[in-house]
């Protein structure tokens, strides 16, 4: 399901991580802001029970947040710059390993 949004932008979050349907999701979340999985259904045209898992990941992933409004749970992106952030440490992580993983792989 494509909705529109920038081939750019989806190749972008497919560089960053997500999946082509976790990206859509992130990008109609952005578009809608806080959003119930019913709003988020709505926009995406995926069923709720597609996306509740999918929400999940992208809450464990750190490129969503969730919270209750009243008794509802709404997800919310987190904003470009905190994915930025995670990317770099994502980085130094690697960094921190890839000597030993150079000397392994030198070794096969």
């Amino acid at each position: 399901m494509h909705m529109g949004y920038n081939d750019h932008l989806l190749a972008g979050l497919e560089t960053y991580g997500l999946s082509k349907k976790e990206a859509e999701i992130y990008l109609s979340i952005l578009h809608l802001g806080p959003a119930t999985v019913l709003q988020i259904s709505r926009k995406t045209q995926y069923p709720r029970t597609t996306l509740y898992p999918i929400l999940d990941i992208l809450v464990a992933k750190g490129v969503l947040r969730s919270g209750k409004d009243k008794k509802k749970t709404v997800f919310a992106v987190e904003p470009p710059k905190v994915l930025r952030r995670k990317l770099k440490e994502k980085e130094v992580a690697f960094d921190d390993i890839s000597s030993e993983l150079g000397a392994l792989y030198d070794h096969v």
